[in-house]
């Protein structure tokens, strides 16, 4: 009688586990293939382990993190004669018709990325002009390089950085005419694609002229396309409010994943691999 009870016991938990829901998961679970989201999840938290480990060290020390745009290469062999020279990139608070960007395009593959440094190379020229006399720097992000025909106002960030904040120059061959301008930043790029990023000082003494200089580096890793542009909507220059420059501006931009962006994929990641898991579990005691 007692294992007449035990069989009835068995064989009602045997039915239980039979009919548990063949779920798409589950069902690749049981042929070895990885259901499509946990393959994401994977994807992302190695782009993320990839970007973390690249280098690119801020000035901080703590901006570590892929260079996505490098148009800079080794400034200390810089060829300042490279035509088409220097390009003007200037706030001009007394003639604000002549105020100006040198825009360029980077892309980025993921979603949720920061961009943590951002380098330029300018030129201080016209008289006693110094970068000493730089009050700002703004750094501006659009989405696409038209934005910029109306104003300066970009739609992605628009950040203006004081000199005493996070912003150092290094002199280039001992000459104080020209500078490897670095910006520590913390601006979020929502989602993929191609971004324009461009950087403009702006000096205390009027009489000031800076530009920053194109791709000219001996040897420098480019990632451009020789597409840079020179936004004016103010129309002071006369060239139009959007001139196709035809040269690589100098920038480097480095970025890194979202905070928040990492833990979600984490903890997305974990949720999956123990949904599979559980799933294989209640199969083996079937």
């Amino acid at each position: 009688m007692k294992n007449l009870k035990f069989n009835l016991v068995r064989r009602r938990h045997r039915r239980q586990f039979t009919h548990v829901p063949m779920t798409g998961a589950l069902r690749d679970g049981l042929s070895g293939k990885l259901p499509e989201s946990i393959i994401m999840i994977t994807k992302r938290i190695f782009i993320w382990v990839a970007l973390t480990l690249a280098c690119g060290t801020g000035l901080s020390g703590t901006a570590v993190g892929a260079v996505v745009m490098e148009q800079i290469g080794d400034a200390t062999v810089y060829n300042f004669e490279t035509p088409p020279g220097p390009l003007a990139s200037q706030l001009f608070p007394d003639f604000p018709d002549y105020d100006c960007s040198v825009l360029d395009d980077f892309t980025v593959t993921t979603d949720f990325l920061t961009i943590t440094r951002i380098a330029a190379l300018f030129s201080a020229q016209a008289g006693f002009a110094s970068f000493l006399n730089v009050q700002n720097y703004t750094v501006y992000i659009f989405s696409a390089d038209n934005l910029a025909t109306g104003n300066l106002t970009a739609n992605v960030a628009c950040v203006m950085q004081s000199t005493d904040h996070d912003v150092s120059v290094v002199e280039i061959n001992h000459s104080d005419q020209y500078g490897l301008v670095n910006l520590v930043v913390n601006i979020a790029l929502p989602t993929a694609g191609t971004y324009w990023v461009g950087v403009t000082p702006k000096s205390s003494v009027p009489e000031d002229k800076f530009f920053l200089l194109n791709n000219g580096a001996t040897g420098a890793v480019t990632t451009g396309n020789a597409n840079a542009q020179l936004a004016n909507p103010g129309l002071g220059f006369g060239v139009g409010a959007l001139s196709l420059l035809k040269v690589d501006a100098a920038y480097t931009v480095t970025v890194v994943p979202e905070p928040a962006a990492i833990t979600l994929w984490i903890a997305g990641g974990c949720a999956l691999l123990c949904r599979r898991r559980r799933a294989r579990h209640a199969t083996h005691h079937a």
